[in-house]
């Protein structure tokens, strides 16, 4: 499944298509019903993660070391990234053990230092940002 755009039974791309997947799981399910609880943190899922294959490409042109910390680093929050759904307890008519989706860090709080170039300088968003 592509990290790089967003699933479902009706996707026209393959790896975006979650049919087959989803047909699974209920396959293995059979007639179980789930009762585990859980919450889903939205803070990040806004627009998805970078591409970061393209920063080895015009204008950035960043080598496949840097390429390859990037990929590794998905502390950073993506260029571009927005919030997920807003928090709430209101999630009943998706699933009975869906408890709520959150916010689990401060919107806009990446996890680690964010640095395109895998140095110690700050991100520069007009030299590294993917625009578009």
């Amino acid at each position: 499944m592509s990290p790089y755009g967003v699933w479902s039974d009706a996707a026209s791309q393959a790896n975006l298509n979650a049919a087959g997947i989803n047909s699974r799981y209920a396959l293995m399910l059979g007639s179980t019903t789930p009762t585990i609880h859980f919450v889903i943190d939205t803070r990040r899922n806004g627009a998805g993660p970078s591409n970061m294959p393209a920063f080895g490409n015009a204008p950035y042109n960043q080598s496949s070391s840097t390429v390859g910390a990037l990929q590794a680093g998905n502390w950073c929050n993506p260029a571009g990234a927005g919030l997920g759904l807003t928090p709430t307890g209101d999630t009943a008519s998706v699933s009975p053990v869906l408890d709520a989706y959150l916010w689990v860090k401060t919107p806009g709080q990446s996890d680690g230092q964010c640095d395109a170039a895998g140095g110690t300088r700050a991100w520069e968003y007009g030299a590294y940002s993917q625009s578009g």
